[in-house]
């Protein structure tokens, strides 16, 4: 959609469409509107991410388009207040920038907005969208009712697919072999079986369905979930948004069926005993000197988790000389006295970290001595609690703020263990549910087919090569520019393991980087090595390796007996101070 200022205020919008709703012969414009914007058919303009049309159809689109722009056209003073012209030769140099063709462009262009504008203020009516499409309702319209959304039956019901009947008083309507029954005025809803006549469910509904202006209102949440269907509500398009979640789930798992055997392939652990988790870091960083021999900066690293539901013990080790080595080789101006550089290195020789949470209580417990030693070392104001620490003292921290994300973590590492996740449909149907704080819900059905497409341009099947149970896949890309990218995955549908490989090389200018990943494994067990080659400069590697398994040993969150405690209040700097 061309980018274009936002045009006049809603008055102008209104004075310009008041009396073009949509006649019962709607007229399109010469040539037609389609062909005016470019496109071969009504269908393909009505289809197209340019404008995106929610609750017009093509011939009233074209209808109120062709009496706003006969208006403009007849009003060039109003036609160029619009877009903040004051005159054409204004609107004539935003032409020769491009932002339009021409002047007709420009007309086209404001008397779609004013259209657009229209099927926009619509959609903040009451509506109703069934599976990704607004329901059209004719004569009637819904409308709320004790907080509850009403719509006319039979349009609904026959939006769903079923054939509606009424009979004496009472109203059925029969799809899938069961027949849905009530009767205006009563607060229940029958569902039987056509086959057997047996009742399947009984339901009560805490709004009467009611007739008006000849029709039959009922509660629409009520109704759709009888049918089967689940129902959201979007505050802000004031939208009941129905839509059949088993079916989308099925279409979007249509596209991923390797992926959705890989998932179901990956190992489970008991989620009632307490897991273990270890991760080890090599990292090698390699500065390349032909004249004096290459130099090497090694690190390591060690970390053990126990974790049981959201309490979680951390115990980590490291050997990070290499970063006072590196300090000292790049301090040209000799900054680093031998004391201070032999004080850091000590502190940086054998660092071990205790960390404990305890959602519990909204304590966390951090102990890290090497950390405070420097702290010390560099004259930190608060020098009585950190040479405290330094001797070993635990920092207590009480936040919930800070707990949320750690808590996060250990809830991670739950469903690692249970892998509860069935499929891909049933993944981003979930995220995109669950996803919007606002509850905008109008898009969902929209947004799950993008995420699915996104997906399936990574993992979808027929990416896939098949080798006994291996699934493997290739892509290359080039960007023109010098960046080049490869990249192979597989998939053991048997075992759920997978393995990557990823290259992607940069040439700009003189300089060239390689950047390489690979991965071995599953979810549970992995290896993971990272590298980064800068053509006659240096290379950096690092190589990590993850497990979990069950373990026999609970998580101590409690401090043990004895233990020097310094307080530490974390405040939050986007809280208001109290007066």
């Amino acid at each position: 959609m061309k980018k274009m200022k936002r045009f006049a205020s809603a008055a102008l919008a209104a004075l310009l469409l008041a009396g073009s709703a949509p006649s019962a012969l709607a007229l399109d414009t010469t040539p037609p509107m389609y062909q005016q914007f470019g496109y071969d058919s009504a269908e393909a303009f009505m289809q197209s991410n340019d404008w995106e049309w929610y609750m017009l159809d093509y011939d009233e689109v074209s209808d109120i388009y062709r009496t706003a722009l006969q208006e403009l056209k007849a009003d060039p003073k109003r036609a160029l207040e619009c877009g903040n012209f004051d005159s054409w030769e204004h609107l004539d140099l935003a032409i020769e920038y491009g932002i339009w063709d021409s002047r007709d462009d420009y007309l086209r262009d404001v008397a779609c907005s004013f259209v657009h504008e229209k099927d926009d203020d619509m959609r903040k009516q009451l509506t109703v969208q069934l599976n990704g499409k607004n329901i059209r309702f004719t004569d009637t319209k819904p409308e709320k009712v004790n907080g509850r959304i009403m719509v006319p039956f039979r349009a609904i019901a026959e939006a769903f697919g079923a054939e509606v009947s009424y009979d004496s008083g009472a109203i059925t309507a029969k799809k899938d072999g069961q027949t849905l029954s009530f009767a205006l005025g009563s607060k229940q809803l029958t569902i039987v079986d056509d086959k057997t006549g047996k009742t399947l469910k009984t339901t009560e509904i805490d709004t009467a369905p009611y007739k008006k202006s000849s029709r039959t209102y009922v509660p629409v949440r009520f109704f759709a979930e009888a049918f089967g269907l689940n129902v959201l509500w979007d505050d802000y398009y004031h939208t009941a948004v129905l839509y059949d979640r088993a079916a989308l789930i099925a279409e979007v798992n249509s596209k991923f069926t390797v992926l959705n055997q890989w998932l179901k392939a990956q190992p489970k652990q008991d989620t009632a005993t307490a897991l273990k988790s270890v991760a080890t870091v090599n990292a090698l960083y390699t500065v390349f000197d032909t004249v004096d021999g290459n130099k090497d900066y090694n690190a390591n690293a060690n970390v053990t988790i126990l974790s049981q539901g959201q309490n979680l013990q951390l115990t980590a080790t490291a050997d990070l000389r290499m970063l006072a080595d590196l300090l000292l080789d790049t301090d040209t101006d000799n900054l680093l006295s031998a004391t201070a550089l032999t004080m850091l290195k000590a502190s940086l020789k054998d660092i071990r970290v205790d960390f404990l949470c305890d959602p519990s209580s909204g304590s966390l417990y951090l102990r890290c001595p090497s950390l405070a030693k420097l702290l010390v070392a560099s004259g930190y104001d608060n020098e009585e609690n950190v040479t405290a620490m330094a001797n070993g003292a635990w920092l207590h921290i009480h936040s919930f703020e800070l707990l949320e994300p750690i808590v996060g973590t250990t809830n991670q590492l739950d469903e690692l263990r249970d892998f509860s996740l069935t499929s891909a449909g049933d993944a981003i149907v979930t995220s995109m549910e669950q996803e919007d704080e606002n509850r905008n819900f109008e898009f969902l059905w929209e947004s799950v087919q993008a995420h699915a497409n996104y997906l399936a341009a990574i993992f979808g099947d027929e990416l896939f090569t098949r080798s006994g149970t291996r699934y493997t896949a290739k892509s290359e890309t080039d960007d023109g520019y010098g960046t080049t990218q490869n990249t192979t995955f597989t998939l053991d549908i048997a075992n759920g393991s997978f393995s990557a490989a990823f290259e992607k090389r940069e040439e700009y200018w003189k300089s060239v980087t390689l950047t390489t990943f690979e991965f071995s494994g599953n979810l549970q067990d992995c290896r993971i090595k990272l590298s980064q080659h800068k053509k006659n400069d240096s290379i950096v590697t690092v190589d990590l390796t993850l497990s979990s398994s069950p373990s026999d040993s609970a998580p101590n969150v409690k401090l043990p007996d004895g233990s020097k405690v310094v307080e530490w209040v974390y405040n939050d700097p986007y809280e208001e101070p109290e007066e």
